[in-house]
């Protein structure tokens, strides 16, 4: 909590366009923090500690009052907020671009356009389908609708021509020999997390399941 406040402050110190001014009420709010540090780790080495920082009687109440010296300094509450906010965009773009490379890594990027669908005299094929960051699917071929695996943890890996057979196998069993990609499928029946009550479809590739006569 002090830290990624010292964080802040210092960042925002050396910033070209920080006055002064400002420069001079940062420092004395540094200088707060560093004897509140100097008391809690007094008190951390003593039997029973250590414990939350708000936790801490008198600690608390100068903690407290460092926020609202923040809080009632405009300037400086505004160029704080405008930090973190950079940080926390920096932290999502971050991860964007690790979402985005795993998911090249898994072969769940590949795009596919809305075809013409599936001829119907291919209902009864043995399809599945990955997805990256949901549970994969299998075409339930009585009910001719798309499943989430029964599992419910099975995600998608399939740069690995391997890892596709296998999975074929374990929802159709080991008479499954081969498998093919198959066609670009408007696949529905998923739900983003937290969104129970509205379905969502996307087109994506199935491959087909190919079983032994």
């Amino acid at each position: 909590m002090i830290q990624n406040l010292e964080e802040n402050l210092k960042k925002i110190s050396e910033s070209k366009d920080s006055s002064n001014s400002l420069k001079n009420r940062i420092n004395e709010i540094l200088k707060k923090c560093k004897e509140l540090k100097e008391k809690k780790k007094n008190l951390d080495k003593q039997p029973g500690w250590p414990i939350p920082l708000d936790r801490y009687d008198g600690i608390r109440e100068e903690w407290k009052l460092i926020n609202e010296s923040i809080a009632d300094d405009t300037e400086l509450s505004n160029k704080i907020h405008e930090q973190r906010e950079n940080k926390k965009n920096s932290n999502n773009e971050k991860k964007r671009a690790t979402v985005k490379k795993t998911r090249w890594k898994r072969g769940t990027d590949e795009k596919c356009e809305e075809g013409d669908g599936v001829n119907p005299k291919h209902y009864t094929s043995p399809r599945v389908a990955f997805w990256y960051g949901k549970v994969n699917q299998y075409y339930d071929i009585e009910t001719y609708e798309w499943r989430s695996d029964p599992d419910g943890v099975s995600g998608a890996k399939i740069r690995d021509n391997n890892v596709i057979l296998s999975y074929c196998k374990s929802i159709y069993g080991d008479q499954v020999i081969a498998f093919e990609k198959f066609a670009c499928e408007e696949i529905t029946s998923w739900k983003k997390q937290n969104n129970w009550g509205e379905d969502f479809t996307a087109s994506k590739w199935s491959y087909k399941c190919i079983i032994s006569n």
